[in-house]
């Protein structure tokens, strides 16, 4: 329990609604600073061949054909769809969904033919595969943390304070990532079975559901309000456990994905919890983890806007792990932020949402 002079607020996302003239700026100096600092990232050479100053592939972390599964006249809906307000892009094309310049075209072709090839995605996933779909994941994320350390060093003294802390984190994250990513590379380059990583959900839904979602999430808490990720540890030795999580439409069905690193340990008690639930109930669990867990989630224009509208969606898609703590100490701040981020976290405590796994929303082919 919390300390009766000491608390902690969750700081979600809010739905702001900038009038013209600001967003007009705002947009403005997003994109110069976006431009520069991607810029300031880009690679040297291919992350995966390491050839020099290769012409880099806008590479798509979710296959273009499970996109295209969901889309309407090649649309997605954003998480900002949920969120509301005005300041980001509320629907995206296929061409810019989730992508990355970090590979090259050759490499983006043919090392992730296996995973990318639709019937692969409906047998039970090797090694290899996993191994693939980590790679694309870590590219992903890394290209991300990049982009954000470019922003920091563009601009420079202008930097606020909060953000550079940040991206202290983010760069001992991003190095993490990197070391993963060479293990990811080396398993999903290689048809030999290997036991680098653990299936902790995997099913086939006969049906396509209406949204996408390929990314790694470091769970915060278990259905019991057990810690999994201490994101609050400020020991430099202490490693987050992240999960890989998938929801693929491909050929009029759906494949719904957990694993992580057979080392995470922190993970036991969740993957025994979730295998107890009935189906609709794990499903319904999955759909609060993505949804509360991450922004990168496409969605179908096709979903009515009574379920876009929905309020415990729109709770899930507006949280956000930053805590304010209020008359804290600095012994006692990161200890409240942790048990009130259990708390929250808890996947038993989150609302329940439509359960978009379930056939009862699934779309019409």
């Amino acid at each position: 329990m919390e300390d009766q002079d000491e608390a902690s607020f969750r700081q979600d996302f809010n739905a702001i609604h900038a009038p013209e003239e600001t967003l007009i700026r705002y947009r403005k100096f997003r994109s110069d600073l976006d431009k520069a600092a991607k810029k300031s990232a880009k690679p040297d050479t291919c992350c995966i061949c390491g050839k020099e100053n290769p012409k880099f592939c806008n590479s798509h972390t979710i296959p273009q054909y499970c996109l295209r599964e969901i889309a309407v006249e090649g649309k997605l809906l954003t998480n900002a769809a949920l969120v509301g307000g005005n300041l980001l892009d509320t629907e995206v094309g296929i061409a810019q969904a989730l992508t990355f310049k970090r590979i090259c075209r050759k490499c983006d072709t043919e090392f992730f033919k296996l995973y990318e090839t639709p019937e692969t995605l409906l047998q039970e996933p090797s090694s290899q595969v996993m191994g693939q779909i980590a790679a694309k994941n870590l590219l992903r994320e890394i290209s991300k943390a990049k982009q954000e350390l470019g922003s920091q060093k563009v601009l420079g003294d202008k930097s606020p304070a909060m953000y550079d802390a940040m991206m202290d984190v983010r760069s001992i994250d991003v190095a993490e990532d990197e070391k993963a990513l060479q293990t990811a590379l080396r398993v999903g380059g290689s048809a030999k079975p290997s036991n680098v990583y653990s299936i902790l959900y995997y099913k086939v839904l006969p049906y396509v559901v209406p949204f996408a979602f390929q990314q790694r999430v470091c769970l915060i808490s278990d259905f019991e309000g057990s810690v999994i990720n201490n994101v609050y540890n400020r020991n430099p030795k202490y490693k987050m456990e992240p999960l890989d999580v998938c929801v693929l439409p491909s050929k009029g069905n759906t494949v719904v994905l957990l694993f992580a690193s057979s080392r995470a340990k922190r993970y036991r008690a969740f993957a025994r919890q979730l295998r107890l639930l009935a189906d609709d109930e794990a499903l319904e669990a999955i759909v609060k983890i993505i949804f509360t867990y991450s922004e990168d989630v496409l969605i179908s224009k096709h979903l009515s806007e009574s379920v876009l509208e929905d309020a415990s969606l729109k709770q899930l898609a507006r949280m956000n792990s930053c805590y304010i703590m209020l008359f804290h100490s600095l012994k006692g701040d990161a200890a409240n932020a942790i048990h009130a981020a259990i708390d929250d976290y808890s996947i038993s405590a989150l609302p329940d949402v439509p359960n978009l796994l379930s056939e009862q929303y699934s779309l019409e082919r």
